[in-house]
């Protein structure tokens, strides 16, 4: 997202002004190493841009600053800026995600913007031991899948900006293995880990 300073009203048209201002332009996250840090590090490499990275202990003082100019983009939870982007004072060019934001239907995917940009998702999972007996944790996974889907837990999620993939175990664990890959891969390119 980015603050009133910025003029592109969408994610290409800031790709193509942080083009003409090599290493001028900078985004804000809410720490090195987190989700956002990453996707802005990936961003970089697909779209052959160069931002600098700002980091910030915590998703508030990096908003803090893009709402007061320190800053002119940021990488953040969806959930803590959706107020201001609601409000009108911070725009939403993408969402780091393999879908659309139900709440904002016509704020692009990164992936739409960027084909090559192949997003990990940043989400919340219960895990259980390796060893757990199959009917407990099909219990178990019944159970959640009824919480997740029930009336008030998803229209609490949904204003925070959050949705719910109640997926099946052995689905979870695929995601798991497709998002490790993704992750790895940014966090060598971002050089937080060697090759």
């Amino acid at each position: 997202m980015v603050n009133s300073q910025i003029t592109a009203a969408s994610l290409t048209q800031f790709i193509d002004h942080v083009r003409r201002r090599p290493g001028e332009m900078s985004y804000g996250s809410a720490g090195i190493g987190t989700a956002h840090h990453l996707y802005g590090q990936v961003l970089n490499r697909r779209a052959g841009i160069e931002m600098l990275y700002v980091p910030y202990k915590g998703v508030t003082p990096a908003l803090n600053d893009l709402l007061g100019g320190h800053v002119p983009a940021a990488i953040v939870s969806l959930a803590a800026a959706l107020p201001h982007i609601q409000s009108g004072r911070l725009r939403l060019l993408t969402v780091f995600d393999t879908k659309r934001y139900s709440k904002l239907p016509d704020v692009p995917t990164i992936s739409e913007e960027v084909p090559s940009f192949e997003p990990g998702r940043a989400w919340i999972g219960l895990l259980a031991p390796r060893d757990l007996p199959a009917a407990i944790t099909a219990r178990l996974h019944d159970e959640i899948v009824r919480i997740l889907n029930s009336a008030d837990v998803q229209q609490i999620l949904g204003d925070n900006g959050l949705e719910t993939i109640a997926n099946t175990p052995s689905e979870f664990a695929a995601m798991i293995r497709t998002d490790a890959k993704i992750w790895d891969e940014a966090a060598v390119g971002a050089g937080l880990v060697g090759q």
